[in-house]
């Protein structure tokens, strides 16, 4: 599930983007979360080039390491 505040990867051929989710729509509707599986739109500080059709999209999650 992706929430309005996640942070998300755009993968691109030899790298990846990351940004924060600071918008997300459903049916032309805003909506606070997405679930897999949804077409959802979110906005994005990416060029038309750089957020192409096909483009994967990952959620970031952060791992606590231990001491």
């Amino acid at each position: 599930m992706l929430h309005v505040g996640d942070r998300v990867a755009y993968e691109r051929q030899v790298d990846f983007i990351e940004e924060d989710v600071t918008s997300l729509h459903l049916d032309d509707q805003a909506v606070e979360e997405a679930r897999s599986g949804d077409h959802a739109g979110l906005k994005t500080g990416l060029s038309k080039e750089q957020a192409r059709k096909g483009t994967r999209v990952y959620r970031v999650t952060r791992v606590a390491r231990g001491n």
